[in-house]
């Protein structure tokens, strides 16, 4: 498929339509739309596999766009992205990115100083991915209401659909 097509249905098809259809993909637009595309899967997995597979098709990403990415994709995707990149990096986007990869990575971007003064945040790799597992075992935003309405109408249905007062 086109990219454009590609792009254009991509928020249109059910989840596992796009999964199923970007692991397939062949051609890829800019590296803006690339990334967008990796991060609106919110699965590691899944954007690690799409990026890699961009990677392996030429797409190159700016400072700006991998340092967006490092929250989405695994540790080994975002240094094969830095090590295939030719970005130039601010001192504050490599301070974020270290926060995510290897330090011989680092070494590979000219960063060889301990840069340990400041630390690393939102999350370091493992708080990262420890975060998103209890972010999806909580109950929060409309799970929460879902959970919440279910539980009342569960009550009304057994009450007799009465209230109680």
């Amino acid at each position: 498929m086109n990219w454009d097509s590609f792009y254009d249905g991509f928020y249109g098809w059910s989840e596992a339509g796009q999964r199923k259809i970007a692991l397939m993909q062949k051609d890829f637009g800019s590296e803006e739309e690339v990334a967008e595309i990796g991060m609106a899967f919110f699965d590691e997995v899944i954007a690690s596999k799409f990026i890699n597979r961009a990677l392996t098709f030429g797409v190159k990403f700016s400072a700006e766009n991998l340092v967006e990415l490092a929250d989405f994709v695994d540790e080994s995707t975002l240094e094969r992205a830095l090590s295939e990149t030719d970005a130039v990096f601010t001192q504050e986007q490599l301070e974020t990115l270290d926060c995510y990869v290897s330090e011989e990575t680092m070494d590979a971007l000219g960063v060889s100083e301990d840069n340990d003064e400041y630390p690393c945040a939102p999350k370091t790799k493992g708080q990262k991915r420890r975060a998103r597992n209890r972010q999806s075992d909580t109950l929060t935003g409309s799970k929460l209401l879902d959970a919440i309405l279910g539980f009342e109408i569960a009550n009304w249905l057994l009450g007799g659909g009465r209230h109680k007062k």
